[in-house]
């Protein structure tokens, strides 16, 4: 396990704040996350309306952890800031063949979340910006770490479709053979150095 600083946006200070990307995320601090987030999930699901409620509300992780922690060929990382982890992915560096170029490889993100209490889909005073824009730039720093030159993949769940294409991740279309029919995202190594560098 490793801790690295980073920089997110603190929207009720309107200001960068410092906070930790964990590298390896323990089956302990995975216990803690799921904690904090299921209680403050349910504080927010009694408020609004059934078709509002985020579709990866159901997600445990904890249990994934259990699933995929001890696997040599997965990695969960997680944001942490205030003493909570504020978003946590779980990438797979088990090389898949792009779909965009088929002589190329690439990693796959299994589940990338942000904490309830950063969902505008929730409330209307998130408190932390930018958390799920470091996990994708954590993804794409294993993908060049895995010699894969930044390409990233994933199937996005419909309300995240927006954010995955503001990231310059081209969507494929509906994805037949995934048992949820969900799109499919690659980004490619040009749009990975868009994303770091802004050109």
């Amino acid at each position: 396990m490793s801790r690295s600083a980073v920089k997110i946006l603190n929207l009720r200070a309107n200001r960068l704040v410092t906070a930790t990307l964990v590298s390896g995320v323990s089956i302990r601090e995975a216990q803690i996350a799921q904690m904090h987030w299921s209680r403050a999930l349910q504080k927010y699901l009694e408020a609004i309306p059934k078709e509002k409620w985020p579709e990866h509300g159901g997600w445990d992780w904890e249990a994934k952890h259990k699933k995929y922690g001890r696997l040599a060929a997965y990695r969960f990382y997680g944001v942490e800031c205030a003493n909570k982890m504020q978003g946590m992915l779980l990438l797979s560096t088990l090389l898949r063949t792009s779909r965009i170029d088929k002589k190329k490889q690439i990693v796959y993100g299994v589940y990338l979340a942000s904490a309830p209490w950063n969902l505008r889909l929730l409330t209307d005073a998130p408190e932390y910006s930018l958390v799920g824009s470091v996990l994708v730039a954590t993804a794409i720093q294993a993908s060049h770490d895995e010699g894969c030159e930044g390409r990233i993949s994933l199937h996005a769940l419909e309300q995240s479709e927006g954010f995955y294409k503001s990231c310059g991740m081209k969507d494929l279309g509906v994805d037949e053979e995934h048992e949820n029919r969900l799109k499919y995202f690659e980004m490619t190594t040009k749009a990975a150095k868009i994303f770091l560098t802004g050109k």
